[in-house]
């Protein structure tokens, strides 16, 4: 379930792929390019990695 505040959300998701401008996860069986411009952070000691964005982004690509 993912923790929302004002600006950001955090979810759990599996990173596909990384490129120098997006990552690409895998959010509940769908594959989801978000921009790393709206990546908070990444926290990595969780499986699957709990990864904090942009609420807007979140929005925008349907995560919300």
């Amino acid at each position: 379930m993912p923790k929302l505040n004002e600006e950001f959300i955090t979810i759990q998701a599996s990173i596909v792929r990384e490129t120098e401008r997006a990552m690409l996860i895998e959010y509940h069986g769908e594959n989801i390019w978000i921009p790393i411009s709206q990546v908070e952070g990444v926290d990595a000691d969780f499986l699957p990695p709990k990864i904090t964005l942009t609420a807007w982004i979140a929005k925008e690509k349907g995560i919300i």
